[in-house]
């Protein structure tokens, strides 16, 4: 699974961005929030 799709199934139901980051902490946190901005305007995060 990737990244892209292990925070797109995290963020199912609404979360705040401290907490996406923190569940993915062991990951590098840029790419964390790239994955999350780049699945707002394609609707798949809320």
């Amino acid at each position: 699974m990737s990244l892209l799709d292990a925070v797109e199934r995290f963020v199912a139901s609404l979360k705040p961005l401290l907490a996406i980051e923190r569940e993915f902490s062991k990951g590098d946190p840029v790419l964390v929030c790239a994955a999350v901005f780049s699945l707002l305007p394609t609707g798949r995060a809320c």
